[in-house]
């Protein structure tokens, strides 16, 4: 379960990695800051660098722990993935999957399956499946963003997420890491992704999508994501100087 995860890192200093480019400075630093800071990293952070997170952290449904075995299993992280996006069998990831593996909950808030949020006072939420394929996986007595919320004493809860980087923020703050630094999370989709020696690029039309529909609302959950920080006085800090948004405090890494 999720929760055997939290407050394992109290006061221990947290990592966020996006692959945005404000990344790019910190790539050849990162294996001394692994020695430093608990790293969490998301979908293909391989293609970015070499130094395998703490935390590998899915909410994808084609990087998913089917298409990433063996890589997985060839790595020293602790997998931790969104079980109503990746619905890999669970009986096969006992079998197949030799890494430490834990699942979160991001769409059925309140315990309700894809249909009744639709027709709850909740249907704005976004990021439901009509088919309710998901459904099928609700173990998690509540939702990572619920967690959150009740675990630090917060009053609302922030949306279904429009990038993993949120749910990754979320997660050192349940495990109590502190402070907690970002870096490459960047929201401006439309500047690319972080130097690297593979071509990585977005399609014009998901740069369009992100733009127009989804950037408002990352920014929106970043600032419930803090603003649940601070209850417990854990600090956020934005590795970006240039960054898009403004919620999050601006800083450096201490003692670096």
């Amino acid at each position: 379960m999720i929760q055997s995860l939290f407050g394992i890192h109290k006061n221990h200093s947290a990592l966020i990695v996006g692959h945005g480019p404000s990344l790019t400075p910190f790539l050849s630093q990162l294996p001394e800051l692994k020695k430093k800071h608990i790293i969490f990293d998301t979908n293909e952070w391989y293609d970015f660098h070499s130094v395998y997170p703490h935390y590998w952290c899915l909410a994808n449904n084609t990087v998913n722990l089917v298409n990433h075995k063996d890589r997985i299993n060839n790595t020293e992280s602790t997998i931790i993935y969104a079980n109503t996006v990746d619905l890999t069998d669970k009986k096969w990831i006992q079998e197949n999957i030799k890494r430490p593996v834990y699942s979160y909950d991001q769409r059925h808030f309140q315990g309700m399956n894809c249909e009744q949020l639709m027709n709850s006072h909740l249907k704005d939420r976004g990021g439901f499946d009509p088919s309710g394929r998901c459904c099928k996986n609700i173990t998690e007595t509540m939702t990572i963003q619920e967690w959150l919320m009740y675990e630090t004493g917060n009053s609302e809860f922030y949306s279904t997420g429009h990038t993993v980087a949120v749910h990754m923020v979320s997660l050192a703050i349940l495990m109590r890491c502190n402070p907690i630094y970002i870096v490459g999370v960047d929201v401006d989709y439309r500047l690319g992704y972080a130097k690297n020696k593979v071509n990585v690029t977005l399609p014009q039309h998901d740069i369009d999508y992100y733009t127009n529909c989804c950037n408002k609302t990352i920014v929106e959950d970043l600032g419930i994501i803090n603003e649940s920080a601070k209850l417990l006085n854990i600090r956020l800090v934005n590795l970006n100087l240039n960054s898009y948004f403004d919620n999050i405090t601006l800083g450096t890494i201490e003692g670096e």
